[in-house]
């Protein structure tokens, strides 16, 4: 799942003219364990971005988009068309100033939402 959404979000920047964001174990493991605690502990927030993305201010610009559905909406291409209608969410998938990115998914089948997905960008 992660995979895809990755590909997705490059394919979509390819189109909009910005390059690929590379993508970062550091930054996946971040999202990754977000995804997690989110489905954990039935919560769907983006919390302090920056200070769990970026604790250290190692990177120069963080940002974050998230996603949770359920049944046939827990899937990578229904993720990508949410973030897609949302100006804010779409602006930091396609902003060139992001290099680097962490895609993070967790799925407890029978959640309120079962499939969770973070979407970490960052500037080095």
């Amino acid at each position: 799942m992660e995979a895809a959404v990755l590909s997705l979000i490059n394919a979509q920047r390819a189109g909009s003219g910005a390059g690929a964001v590379q993508a970062s174990s550091a930054l996946a493991g971040i999202a990754r364990n977000y995804s997690k605690s989110m489905a954990e502990n039935s919560f769907f927030s983006h919390g302090n971005v920056s200070g769990r993305v970026n604790p250290s201010g190692s990177y120069s610009a963080v940002a974050e988009i998230i996603y949770a559905g359920p049944g046939s909406y827990n899937s990578a291409d229904q993720a990508l068309a949410h973030w897609l209608a949302s100006p804010l969410h779409r602006g930091y998938m396609l902003d060139p100033v992001y290099t680097l990115v962490g895609v993070g998914y967790w799925c407890i089948p029978g959640s309120p939402y079962e499939g969770y997905f973070t979407v970490d960008f960052a500037l080095p």
